[in-house]
């Protein structure tokens, strides 16, 4: 906490963010240097998923994630090391003992707090849901809406009828009820999923590209 509120107040950690979130295609790792005597091991576990947050370009770790690890263990004195794992061995890891610090966008909740410990948070995001758009309900213009536009004299009104909504596609984070629904396991998206709609079929993956594959291949 006391390392990322430094990092917050002089301003890297805003520099960081930019750096992933706007442009992670183009962004690359600063330099670093690593302490010349360090006092201790930090073996840290993230997971090579997708930027801003981590993954792996011409055999190097990069994003936020691994930026922000590599600062603080340069300020602090550890000797990094890194594990991958899959997203949702991060936290049994940590409470086995197996490594000392987890570290990939790991949004803080009330049911992991009750295993693990977390630092403040260092960045703030939306999540959201993903589907065809060939499977989504599509506005269907009325022959009201169809005219060309009247010019409109003063104190005059009218109205509009709404569009109407084509049938069978999705309408609505409702329509999710029944259907299949793609997670990245351990994330909050699949606890959410699961508690939200528990008649639907939750399909796990371990990595986004597969969820993403599967949404794409219509298994989802």
């Amino acid at each position: 906490d006391r390392f990322l509120e430094e990092i917050e107040r002089d301003g890297t950690l805003w520099q960081m963010q930019r750096r992933w979130i706007d442009n992670p295609e183009q962004a690359t790792m600063p330099d670093i240097p690593v302490p010349p005597a360090p006092r201790e091991r930090l073996n840290a576990a993230s997971v090579i998923g997708d930027l801003p947050f981590v993954t792996l370009r011409d055999g190097e770790y990069i994003g936020l994630d691994i930026e922000l690890l590599k600062r603080f263990a340069a300020q602090e004195g550890f000797d990094l090391h890194f594990k991958d794992l899959d997203f949702g061995s991060l936290i049994p890891a940590l409470v086995s003992g197996k490594v000392d610090i987890i570290s990939y966008g790991i949004y803080i909740t009330d049911e992991r707090r009750k295993s693990i410990d977390f630092s403040r948070p260092y960045l703030k995001t939306q999540a959201a849901a993903i589907v065809r758009r060939e499977k989504l309900a599509t506005p269907v213009l009325t022959s009201a809406q169809t005219q060309a536009p009247v010019v409109r004299q003063p104190r005059q009104t009218s109205a509009a009828a709404a569009p109407r909504v084509g049938a069978g596609g999705w309408q609505s984070m409702a329509d999710l009820a029944h259907g299949r629904i793609a997670v990245f396991t351990g994330t909050a998206q699949d606890m959410f999923a699961t508690r939200a709609f528990p008649r639907a079929e939750i399909l796990r993956f371990n990595s986004q590209a597969d969820f993403v594959l599967a949404l794409k291949t219509g298994k989802v």
